[in-house]
């Protein structure tokens, strides 16, 4: 009959996707999809601005460059994917939790707030809560917070950035971390990206006390770093130590043998002016 739909022909009804060969899901996903590249990632110091996602009724997908840490988290930040709130160990709904956490409240004398993973308005909020009831705030990164504040007391310290670091530096000391556990894309986009002031072939870069994650990174012309490997906790006692005496105008009795850096021979030669490094710098 004319004007009515074959029995044998699904129809498209709004929400539905459900065909044999799939076509309405994915014309419908494809329909639905967005994409924008340049976007800016804000789950480490690194702040890359170059990432291309698409976001769709699946959530967020990071398309192109991006770190492992960056595709998990834009994903699990989609709009639309339910947080879960727990009471004691238990999944409860959201409105259970906050009445909980409003009857502890109201008997504290002085609340502790920790972990503190949210953004500025977030902490904005948990600052005013904790001022209203005489709480303290301890966020998760505060123990690496105070490691830097306490030599800052004591003796001071000179920093930098990320961006000068990039386009000057010739040489980069990494004592005591891999830097990629941390910050993913540290050697794409700072160690070996493009710099204003100095070549990539000309920069050298030394792990001291590193973990084995340093073994994957190469620097410009597939050129390893060199390690200095020993256990984090002798660093000052023994290899930051032994560097400093090394350096120009300190101190030449050491032997480069006996610390396992003879590859550093040439940042310790007479006259050498690629490096020029104190022991106020170290």
């Amino acid at each position: 009959m004319k004007g009515r739909r074959s029995a044998a022909v699904p129809a498209r009804v709004s929400g539905c996707t459900r065909e044999a060969d799939g076509s309405f899901a994915a014309r419908e996903r494809k329909m639905t999809q967005h994409r924008q590249s340049d976007v800016p990632c804000p789950f480490c110091g690194l702040a890359c601005d170059d990432l291309a996602i698409a976001s769709d009724a699946a959530g967020v997908r990071v398309t192109t460059n991006g770190c492992e840490r960056s595709r998990r988290l834009f994903h699990e930040g989609s709009p639309g994917r339910p947080g879960q709130a727990w009471v004691a160990g238990e999944a409860v709904p959201l409105e259970r939790a906050v009445d909980e956490a409003a009857a502890i409240l109201r008997e504290a004398m002085q609340p502790a707030f920790g972990g503190l993973a949210t953004d500025v308005a977030g902490i904005r909020a948990v600052l005013e809560l904790a001022d209203r009831t005489g709480g303290v705030v301890d966020h998760l990164a505060g123990r690496a917070l105070m490691r830097n504040i306490l030599p800052l007391q004591e003796s001071g310290w000179i920093t930098t950035t990320f961006a000068e670091v990039r386009n000057r530096a010739d040489l980069i000391v990494v004592a005591g971390t891999d830097i990629v556990s941390r910050f993913p894309r540290f050697f794409e986009q700072v160690a070996f990206g493009d710099a204003m002031f100095v070549q990539n072939a000309e920069r050298d870069v030394v792990f001291i006390g590193a973990s084995a994650a340093v073994d994957a990174v190469t620097g410009a012309g597939g050129r390893p770093p060199d390690i200095l490997r020993c256990a984090n906790e002798s660093l000052a006692d023994v290899h930051v130590a032994a560097l400093i005496a090394l350096f120009p105008g300190v101190c030449r009795d050491l032997e480069l043998d006996s610390l396992g850096c003879t590859r550093l021979a040439f940042l310790f030669e007479p006259g050498h002016s690629r490096h020029i490094v104190t022991k106020r710098t170290i």
